[in-house]
């Protein structure tokens, strides 16, 4: 994508898209985490999980970003 407003138009169609699809994730994570007992492999993967929601959330509302790091290891 290029040109003047893809970063704004991205910032929209995360907001609208991908938001509730991640908010209600990250709700489901908790509450399975809840669940579980805190010694098994799951439970261990949803707080990893869990623990990374806070850095994925600016992908949300900044439309520069990507979500992964294909262009820099390709470079």
């Amino acid at each position: 994508m290029t040109g003047k407003g893809q970063p704004d138009r991205r910032v929209e169609i995360r907001r609208a898209n991908a938001r509730p699809i991640f908010d209600d994730f990250e709700a489901w994570l908790a509450a399975q985490s809840a669940t579980l007992s805190t010694k098994t492999p799951l439970a261990a993967a949803i707080r990893y999980a869990l623990s990374r929601t806070a850095r994925l959330r600016p992908w949300l509302d900044h439309g520069v970003l990507e979500i992964d790091n294909n262009a820099a290891e390709r470079a």
